[in-house]
């Protein structure tokens, strides 16, 4: 399944991943690519719910660490559910063409702190933080 983050999918098929916790590993897998400077063995979940779960670099591709990403994908998946409470539109930003300054931009992420976090911790960029932000970034969701 890791073959994912070497393809390209359309939009729907990782809307339907989201919205499916059974496939929560894939969409893990699809976090995975969203940076070109992230190797596989480097990871996009916020540093916080890596420490709450106990993911670290050195059990990549572990059974452990696949449960651990599916609990933070589970987490970070009802977070941005439950932030659009009202179903509105929850569009997929294609991570292998998603360039980070850009994403900068949006009016909902630009009073946020960024953080791109790799298992080595990694961290960076604007004003406010948000534990979520690197999950959100992925994401655009319109209120």
């Amino acid at each position: 399944i890791l073959d994912i983050i070497t393809t390209e999918l359309p939009d729907e098929q990782i809307i339907t991943a989201i919205k499916n916790y059974s496939n929560a590993w894939a969409v893990a897998a699809i976090l995975f690519s969203a940076n070109k400077n992230f190797s596989r063995g480097r990871n996009i979940f916020p540093v916080e719910l890596c420490q709450k779960y106990g993911l670290k670099a050195e059990d990549y591709g572990s059974k452990e660490f696949i449960s651990t990403s599916k609990n933070i994908v589970k987490e970070l998946v009802e977070t941005a559910l439950a932030m659009n409470n009202n179903n509105k539109i929850i569009k997929i930003e294609n991570p292998l063409k998603a360039k980070l300054k850009p994403l900068l931009t949006y009016k909902k992420l630009a009073n946020y702190r960024l953080q791109q976090i790799s298992m080595n911790g990694y961290d960076i960029f604007t004003k406010n933080y948000n534990p979520y932000i690197s999950f959100i970034t992925l994401i655009k969701i319109f209120f």
